[in-house]
């Protein structure tokens, strides 16, 4: 289109599904502005203006502009387009849209959906008695559209399941915009819009609308933005449903294993408490068991020969039971080999050991050092090398060992020789 006439616009996009009869191309900034117009406020109308006309015998209408339907009425109990609506209408048009004429009227009801109510059509039929006008239901709520007109018979209204949204310069309808810049009332205020009376009329000075609140069969307030703020709670309730779900589930099959844990620690705490005992029990038969008991023996193997720094190397000594012996002495090469006696390990050492120094319990067979092997303790060393327990504080003195129990595989013990 341009400014000599009217032809089927380019540049276009379709909205719904287009059947026979009127075909409605409306133009970008029309719909723009009808969209925030209807978004200010509780049930708005405005005028639409534009054109209509035959192109290869159909019947096609184009809306290049909107009016706001300025000076409401009661009519029925409900507030439509007044006289005044429609003059203040035809001033804009001659101001901002020369040529052009009302060809219907938009209506907001917003929360409500977009069907067709009683009194709507009723005064559709009252004003706009043309072939080719048409009424612009819109939910600013939901969204949602839908374009009426007469039927054929012109017995009602019918709907328009689509139409063309198309796109060139209007500078008319920007104009329009820039001097009636629409303003969205806050909740508060559509409140007082809602209650009437004074507080009603202070408002519209406030914003220069001049718009009453257009209720529709005069049915209480539904703010699109309260249920567009419970659709989010609602959603965002579900998420956080989802999440708990599965932090639970999380939570159920983690508890499992932390239970199975549990029974691994308690079986092993068993385990180590027994061993301990045992030990304990073991070390006291070995160390404080009567010296001349009978049948009591300590099983060991053939000692190793020195190592590094004259430190002497052994096996581990095991305590069977009673008091360990004391490593056996090799008697004097003579040219009989004299047969050992029978009698217990114990009666051999009865006999007073010679002191070579003032401690009588070293024996001049105690090496300097001794590598720790695998199951040793420091009473099981002393009982070793000197036949008692009662070199543990001197070895512990003299290696600067605070804990007997502290003593590690490998480490080389030096052993008391005064």
């Amino acid at each position: 289109m341009n400014g000599n006439g009217f032809g089927l616009p380019s540049n276009i996009k379709q909205i719904g599904v287009i059947g026979d009869g009127l075909r409605i191309y409306m133009e970008d900034y029309v719909n723009t502005y009808l969209r925030q117009y209807a978004d200010a406020g509780e049930g708005r109308q405005a005028f639409l203006i534009g054109k209509s006309m035959v192109i290869d015998g159909a019947p096609h209408l184009f809306i290049n502009g909107a009016v706001q339907g300025k000076h409401c009425a009661i009519e029925d109990g409900a507030e439509y387009l007044s006289d005044n609506s429609f003059e203040y209408a035809q001033e804009q048009i001659d101001r901002y849209f020369s040529g052009n004429t009302i060809v219907g009227w938009m209506r907001s009801q917003p929360g409500f959906g977009i069907q067709l109510n009683i009194q709507s059509s009723e005064f559709h039929g009252r004003r706009f008695r043309k072939a080719e006008t048409v009424l612009f239901v819109m939910d600013p709520a939901e969204r949602t559209n839908c374009f009426y007109t007469w039927n054929d018979e012109k017995s009602g209204l019918r709907e328009i399941k689509g139409y063309f949204i198309y796109y060139e310069k209007n500078p008319g309808m920007q104009d329009y915009m820039m001097e009636n810049k629409v303003i969205k009332l806050s909740f508060k205020e559509r409140a007082l819009l809602s209650a009437g009376g004074d507080k009603h009329e202070s408002i519209g000075r406030a914003h220069n609308a001049g718009q009453p609140r257009n209720s529709i069969m005069d049915r209480p307030e539904k703010s699109g933005d309260n249920k567009r703020v419970v659709n989010m709670l609602v959603s965002l309730s579900a998420v956080l449903f989802v999440i708990c779900f599965i932090m639970g589930a999380g939570l159920i099959q983690s508890d499992g294993r932390i239970s199975k844990l549990e029974k691994n620690f308690v079986s092993l705490d068993s385990a180590y408490s027994y061993l301990l005992s045992e030990t304990s029990r073991l070390m006291a038969q070995a160390v404080f068991a009567p010296e001349n008991t009978a049948g009591s023996e300590i099983a060991r193997q053939t000692e190793r020969p020195l190592d590094v720094a004259g430190a002497t190397a052994r096996p581990t000594l095991i305590p069977i039971s009673s008091t360990p012996t004391p490593p056996p002495v090799t008697p004097a090469p003579t040219d009989e080999i004299t047969p050992q006696p029978t009698t217990n390990r114990v009666e051999q050492t009865e006999s007073p050991a010679v002191s070579f120094n003032d401690n009588p319990l070293i024996s001049p067979d105690v090496p300097e050092s001794y590598i720790i092997q695998p199951g040793d303790n420091l009473f099981g060393i002393s009982t070793w090398f000197y036949g008692t327990v009662d070199m543990v504080e001197a070895i512990m003195t003299l290696n600067n060992i605070d804990d007997p129990n502290l003593i590690y595989y490998g480490q080389t013990l030096l052993l008391p020789q005064e």
